[in-house]
């Protein structure tokens, strides 16, 4: 999904510029540069307590390899 600035800029701040999994300081100009330092995506996150949620709270900045964990099922919240 295509996000505009503005998107960006609220997902990169909802988590003060850290990696919502393992607390990473991200770069907010280096979204989607894989091999930047601080780099970073946005990453679906859980859904509220009655299983709902809408486009502004279900994602989240996530570094890199967070992300790509996530993405093969492994999931680091609470490690």
């Amino acid at each position: 999904m295509a996000y505009s600035d503005l998107e960006l800029e609220y997902i990169f701040d909802k988590t003060g510029g850290h990696c919502y999994q393992c607390g990473l300081a991200l770069s907010r100009p280096e979204y989607d540069l894989r091999e930047a330092a601080g780099a970073w995506n946005v990453s679906p996150v859980a859904l509220d307590e009655d299983g709902l949620s809408d486009a502004s709270t279900s994602v989240a900045a996530c570094c890199i390899a967070c992300a790509q964990t996530s993405r093969r099922g492994v999931s680091l919240v609470g490690t």
